[in-house]
C-alpha cells in the first residue's frame, strides 16, 4: 500500500537500507527533498533547538519550582514573624533581638522582593503545569 508519513525515528534506520547504484535510502531521500522542496534543508537550523528541547524534563521544573517556592513561603513566614516582633517591640528591639542578622534595609528589601517574586512564582508554576498538561495530552 501507499505510505503517507513515517516516523523520525525511522530516518536513522535509512542510512542503512543501500541501493546498489544510487547509495542509500537515506541519500535517495535527501536528493528528493534537494529537489522538491529545497527550503526544507534550511529548516534544519530550527531541529537543533527541537533536540535541546526534547531534554528538558518539565516534570523537574515543576519539581523545582515546588522547592522555591517552598523556600519563598519559609522566607515569608520568617518576615511575619519579624513584623510581628516589630508591631509589639519596635524595629529597633527586632534587629537587636536578632544579633544583627537581619537589618532594616534587609527586612525591607525582603519584603519589596516577596512583593514582586511570589505573583511571578505562582505564574511560572501555573505556566509549567499546563505545559505538562499540554503534553500529557498530546502523548496519549
Amino acid at each position: 500500500g501507499c505510505a503517507y508519513g513515517f516516523k523520525l525515528e525511522t530516518l536513522t534506520k535509512l542510512e542503512n537500507m543501500k541501493d546498489a547504484k544510487s547509495g542509500s535510502l537515506m541519500h535517495h531521500l535527501a536528493e528528493l527533498v534537494l529537489q522538491h522542496t529545497p527550503a526544507a534543508l534550511t529548516e534544519s537550523e530550527k531541529w537543533v533547538a527541537a533536540s535541546a528541547a526534547g531534554c528538558i524534563s518539565f516534570q523537574q521544573i515543576l519539581t523545582d519550582v515546588s522547592k522555591l517556592e517552598e523556600q519563598v513561603n519559609r522566607m515569608k513566614k520568617e518576615l511575619a514573624k519579624i513584623k510581628e516582633k516589630e508591631e509589639n517591640v519596635g524595629l529597633d528591639g527586632v534587629l537587636e533581638s536578632h544579633k544583627g542578622y537581619v537589618t532594616y534595609p534587609l527586612y525591607t528589601r525582603l519584603t519589596q522582593f516577596l512583593a514582586v517574586a511570589m505573583p511571578a512564582l505562582d505564574d511560572a508554576k501555573q505556566q509549567v503545569a499546563s505545559t505538562l498538561k499540554v503534553i500529557s495530552e498530546l502523548t496519549s
